[in-house]
């Protein structure tokens, strides 16, 4: 995504195939204003392959930020 500046794992729980991630993204829109947001990541991998991946973050900031 363009709109990544920075990205930085803060926390990884990883319990057999399964991982749950805190990440911190700086973002950057059109205009050049910064946002920051911390997600919440799970991840399930089988057999070595990602099969699902949740990410929980405030949408609806991140769309105001964008102009959407």
């Amino acid at each position: 995504m363009r709109a990544v500046d920075k990205v930085e794992l803060k926390q990884l729980i990883v319990e057999g195939p399964n991982a749950a991630a805190v990440v911190s993204y700086d973002y950057v829109n059109p205009s050049g204003g910064r946002l920051h947001q911390d997600d919440a990541e799970v991840w399930q991998v089988e057999n070595g392959l990602i099969v699902s991946l949740t990410i929980y973050f405030d949408i609806t900031e991140f769309r105001s930020f964008m102009g959407r």
